[in-house]
């Protein structure tokens, strides 16, 4: 039987919720803002990532995903998530560890007794070790040159943001099926 906060936790969200943490522009004024951020882009990540694994396993009826991915699931936390994806080579050394980066950062904000902001030493220290933004600098994008918006060059908070918004979009394209076909037989999707 799932729990009430299962079902919370479940629910499909629409559009406007799933965007609300993408919408904040620029640095978060407030220490709120920034947990915010923080909170609710690492669980957006995370959900992705929850659906990337379950495309790779194949069917799962609702009873074995409860099993695995509800709490006392082995599969229930970031961490087993991000060290089972890597497993099952869905991504590579550098996407583990910027996925380990973004856990501790959501994982401090959460738990903080104070207000801390991106500006902490310990967190801006993680910021600048993600990998992610230095993989989109290579890319050189044509259509768009998402290197020139000042918001994404300007570290911490915006090298957090980047790494967000890059691995969202890559653990979705490795949950969508359309996609992933010719992915299948690589070693590891991301670096």
């Amino acid at each position: 039987m799932v729990s009430a906060s299962q079902k919370v936790i479940r629910r499909r969200r629409s559009w406007p919720e799933k965007s609300r943490w993408i919408t904040i522009s620029g640095e978060p004024k407030t220490a709120a803002d920034a947990r915010f951020v923080a909170i609710s882009g690492a669980a957006a990540l995370e959900r992705n990532l929850e659906n990337a694994i379950r495309f790779k396993l194949g069917r799962l009826s609702k009873k074995q995903v409860g099993e695995l991915f509800d709490d006392p699931g082995p599969l229930s936390t970031f961490s087993a998530k991000v060290k089972i994806g890597h497993a099952m080579r869905l991504y590579g050394i550098r996407t583990k560890s910027d996925l380990n980066h973004v856990r501790e950062i959501r994982n401090m904000f959460a738990h903080a007794e104070r207000p801390i902001t991106f500006k902490t030493r310990r967190i801006r220290d993680l910021c600048l070790a993600l990998h992610a933004p230095s993989r989109l600098s290579k890319l050189k994008p044509v259509s768009f040159d998402l290197l020139d918006n000042a918001e994404y060059r300007q570290p911490p908070y915006s090298r957090y943001r980047l790494t967000l918004d890059m691995l969202t979009i890559e653990m979705a394209i490795l949950s969508d099926p359309k996609r992933t076909r010719r992915y299948r037989h690589r070693k590891a999707t991301l670096p």
